[in-house]
């Protein structure tokens, strides 16, 4: 492998050292194989000499306050980032907790954009669990697909391993029965950079803040209309696979009008009850017991987020010519979901002995997904998408946030007490900069702006940049929480 990287290095000068790792991992070293894909990233999309790589750029600038996609998605009531906290509990009124996840979209390890309800807030809902279809039969081989729910997998989840071995021990069941009447769900959507005529692997990943080697907060399930695939969270950010009868394998995105011509049916009109199946992808998350849980709450400081594993990669510079980015058309697309080759073992539980952690709800993420060629959207594509994450909610009992307000009535509210206080790390510009615009931002108080700065993915993101360097992505995070109302301006009595 060492080998074959150096030769590869020399060949593609201009890729970096982490794209030839994951290309060359997908392809598990197979020179042919990793050759080929390489060459793909170079070769030309579209006919305007631009790269696979170029495309990620493009698409992955969505999460920026000088691209229209967040003030559009923020007329829904939406917004627009490479990272969603997709929590099985948090504390009231903060971004920490004792059970939270980053979620990421991920191509070639770039952080892909990602539309949902904002991260703070956390609107969500519960559904019975018994409405919550799975389909299984995929992690057999020549097995047969058939559906049960996520009550029933739970309760009989050992039957749903590959290998149940990889459960060490005996227990059967990761259902809670005093807790699971509901699932804590919430939806988004997602968009792949793919153009015309090509498609896009990628992967979901997880980084869960209370995980560690060899003692997982939680098991995430990944379901598709293909089947049911489930692994454990451990350390880092952590991708998931689908389950291909004990293989892993990444998922492909594709343009639904180049799957219906491939299917050679009709490329325009709606979304048939199928596609609309093929578009989704549910992440679920069963929080376990750990033997000792871990008392910190803030991720590692990093000079700046691309060195993060899950926080928003944000590390533009002046060298980053938005003034000179050419005006295109919007360019969004629904996207149909496939599974790609086995890539190596599926390690399902990895030999731990695990155990249903009663104090928080299953945590279930629908995600959407969309194409695009260059990372424009107009506000039709946003109003699909809220509509889409409106048509969620249909077997929803409560909706709400269990963050901002108090204790609620709701069963998929967790049990752990809140301390007395939380850390929040603050640069030593913040004052300067406080004092600079706090008054441009009346709806928030100096607490609350220091929350939503450097709170999660906030601290390593700017907690060692200068003030030069960070203010426009400051300013553009508090004031996507900042939406003042007018004044009133009654001149006419």
């Amino acid at each position: 492998m060492a080998a074959l990287k150096q030769q590869l290095t020399a060949m593609f000068p201009d890729l970096s050292q982490d794209v030839l790792e994951a290309v060359m991992q997908q392809h598990k070293g197979n020179e042919a194989a990793t050759i080929d894909a390489l060459l793909a990233l170079n070769n030309t999309t579209g006919g305007k000499n631009e790269s696979l790589l170029d495309l990620i750029k493009k698409v992955e600038r969505m999460v920026d306050g000088r691209t229209n996609a967040r003030q559009l998605a923020g007329k829904f009531g939406l917004d627009v980032m490479s990272v969603a906290w997709e929590d099985n509990g948090r504390f009231k009124g903060s971004c920490w907790g004792p059970c939270i996840s980053d979620m990421t979209l991920n191509v070639l390890d770039h952080a892909l954009p990602l539309v949902r309800h904002p991260n703070f807030e956390d609107l969500t809902w519960d559904v019975p669990m018994e409405k919550i279809p799975l389909v299984v039969g995929n992690e057999i081989k020549g097995g047969q697909l058939y559906t049960v729910t996520l009550k029933e997998y739970l309760e009989n989840f050992r039957l749903y391993l590959h290998n149940p071995q990889s459960w060490k021990g005996s227990k059967t069941s990761l259902y809670a029965a005093e807790r699971d009447s509901h699932a804590l769900m919430s939806s988004q959507a997602c968009f792949l950079p793919v153009p015309k005529g090509s498609d896009a692997t990628f992967n979901v990943s997880i980084f869960n803040y209370q995980s560690y080697s060899g003692h997982p907060a939680v098991l995430a399930i990944v379901a598709t209309s293909q089947g049911t695939s489930a692994q454990v969270v451990q350390d880092g950010s952590q991708k998931l696979y689908f389950n291909k009868s004990g293989e892993k394998a990444s998922f492909i995105g594709q343009r639904l009008s180049d799957n219906r011509k491939e299917r050679g049916v009709a490329t325009e009109g709606e979304m048939t009850k199928e596609e609309k199946q093929q578009n989704m992808i549910m992440v679920i998350q069963v929080p376990l017991k750990q033997a000792q849980r871990p008392t910190y709450f803030m991720p590692p400081m990093y000079a700046c987020a691309s060195a993060a594993p899950m926080c928003e990669k944000q590390c533009m510079n002046s060298s980053d010519a938005y003034a000179c980015l050419e005006e295109e058309d919007a360019d969004v697309e629904d996207a149909i979901v496939k599974v790609g080759e086995a890539e190596g073992p599926f390690d399902e539980v990895a030999g731990i002995a695990i155990e249903r952690d009663p104090q928080f709800p299953v945590r279930v993420t629908l995600q959407f997904y969309k194409s695009t060629a260059n990372g424009v959207a107009d506000e039709e594509a946003m109003r699909t998408i809220a509509a889409q994450i409106e048509s969620s909610r249909k077997f929803a009992d409560n909706i709400g946030s269990l963050v901002v307000g108090g204790r609620t009535d709701r069963p998929t509210e967790h049990s752990v007490p809140s301390p007395a206080a939380l850390p929040i790390f603050v640069p030593a510009w913040w004052s300067t900069f406080w004092l600079t615009y706090g008054r441009t931002l009346p709806q928030l108080n100096e607490e609350q702006a220091k929350t939503l700065a450097f709170g999660r993915g906030g601290a390593a993101k700017w907690g060692q940049s200068t003030m030069q360097g960070s203010q426009h992505e400051v300013l553009a995070t508090l004031r996507g929480h900042a939406q003042a109302a007018l004044p009133e301006w009654n001149v006419l009595g």
